[in-house]
């Protein structure tokens, strides 16, 4: 008989390393099966699940009616998703193309990025009519 490191059976046999719970288990059950941490559902708004639900592009090249119904667009997204405040401006601003984008560059080159992302959606929706 082979009384080696694996028994008779190998790791998951009877003997040895692996016990008789097959690898890394014991005939108690006590042995750990998986040590990979548990990773938090996440809920709420993710840049992901924003644009899952299709948020219109914005191009400025629908005059008032466009922005009216990129507004409403935005915000029944926000609404569904429960975006926070926070990330509505960040979410929003990747949806913008063309002149839209090159107008939005032109305010956070003056303003700063960071400001300008932070800025709360009310008052962009100021900026942007």
């Amino acid at each position: 008989m082979n009384n080696g490191a694996g028994g008779s059976r190998g790791a998951g046999g009877s003997g040895g390393a692996g016990g008789s719970g097959g690898i890394g288990g014991n005939a108690g059950g006590t042995g750990v099966r998986d040590a990979r941490p548990t990773v938090p559902e996440l809920t709420g708004c993710t840049y992901v699940t924003f644009t899952k639900r299709d948020p219109l592009p914005f191009n400025r090249t629908k005059g008032a009616v466009g922005l009216c119904q990129w507004f409403e667009k935005l915000e029944s997204v926000f609404q569904i998703n429960e975006c926070k405040e926070n990330d509505r401006v960040k979410f929003a601003m990747a949806t913008l193309r063309g002149r839209a984008l090159t107008g939005w560059n032109g305010r956070t080159k003056a303003m700063g990025i960071e400001a300008a992302n932070n800025a709360p959606w009310s008052e962009v929706r100021k900026w942007m009519t």
